[in-house]
Formats: C-alpha cells, sequence, structure tokens
C-alpha cells in the first residue's frame, strides 16, 4: 500500500498508447539518462528517477501521469514519491519499456547511445 492508502494503478502499454494519442495522460519515463538516449518512447517526458522531483513535472489539468522504467521497479518508486507530495492522478505502465516493445509498439532508438554533456 502506497502513501495515505493510494493504490497504484498499473495500465496496459496498449491502452497508454491510446491514451496518449487522444492527449489524455502525460507519460514519465524515470530512467536513467543513458537509458533514454539510446531508446526511448515517443512524446514521453524524461524525468530520470536519480533526480526525480515532482514539482518539475507539468500538471496538465488533472491529467493523469504515467510513470514507466524499464520494467516496472524504479516506476513505483517515482509514484510513491508523487503520492507523497500530494499528487494523486498516477498510474505506471505495466511491463515498462519492455512491456511496450513486446507490444510492438514504436521507440527511437538513437543510432549511438550518448552521455549528455
Amino acid at each position: 500500500m502506497h502513501p495515505n492508502h493510494v493504490l497504484l494503478v498499473a495500465v496496459e502499454p496498449l491502452r497508454v498508447k491510446a491514451m496518449l494519442k487522444r492527449q489524455e495522460a502525460l507519460l514519465v519515463d524515470v530512467r536513467e539518462a543513458d537509458e533514454w538516449y539510446a531508446e526511448h518512447i515517443p512524446g514521453a517526458i524524461h524525468m530520470p528517477l536519480s533526480r526525480f522531483e515532482p514539482s518539475e513535472i507539468p500538471d496538465d489539468e488533472g491529467q493523469p501521469l504515467i510513470l514507466h522504467c524499464l520494467a516496472g521497479a524504479r516506476s513505483s518508486k517515482a509514484a510513491e514519491i508523487l503520492f507523497r507530495s500530494g499528487r494523486t492522478h498516477v498510474m505506471h505502465m505495466r511491463g515498462g519499456l519492455t512491456g511496450w516493445k513486446l507490444a510492438g509498439l514504436e521507440t527511437i532508438q538513437l543510432a549511438e547511445t550518448r552521455r549528455p554533456a
């Protein structure tokens, strides 16, 4: 159980894709920079768990935040941080980037992995 008895809802990748297409949610990738630069989901916002700051995530008039990482552990930790900060409309994508790819959905892959300066 998460702080304040808020449950973290898991959303299937295909539903996340549909929500993004209809602009009904904001997808936040909490993986680290090297992972993001190697491959990420189009339209996702990058906010690594290592420097995760809830106040830096846009509040799009009550739209749900959907968190994802590689498989689900880090997105759950980020959700706990958001719940403690008072955000309640938070979900995570079941299976993370791995689940997204297993569902046959598109990613952006850079030719070579680059670390930001």
